[in-house]
């Protein structure tokens, strides 16, 4: 149970995380123009990464 609190706040933290980096990355498109879409790679990553943290924590 005490190992719950973190994998909780690192979950929590890396889908903030992944929220911000789409957020940008899709401005960025807008304003620059492809260059910014390999933006989408790492916050589709960190997402998959927040995807499994929450699996890992709730299978716990």
């Amino acid at each position: 149970m005490q190992q719950d609190g973190p994998m909780r706040i690192l979950a929590i933290a890396s889908l903030l995380l992944a929220a911000v980096l789409f957020v940008v990355s899709m401005v960025g498109f807008v304003v620059i123009g492809e260059v910014a879409a390999l933006g989408l790679l790492p916050a589709l990553g960190a997402f998959t990464l927040a995807i499994g943290a929450q699996v890992a924590s709730r299978r716990r």
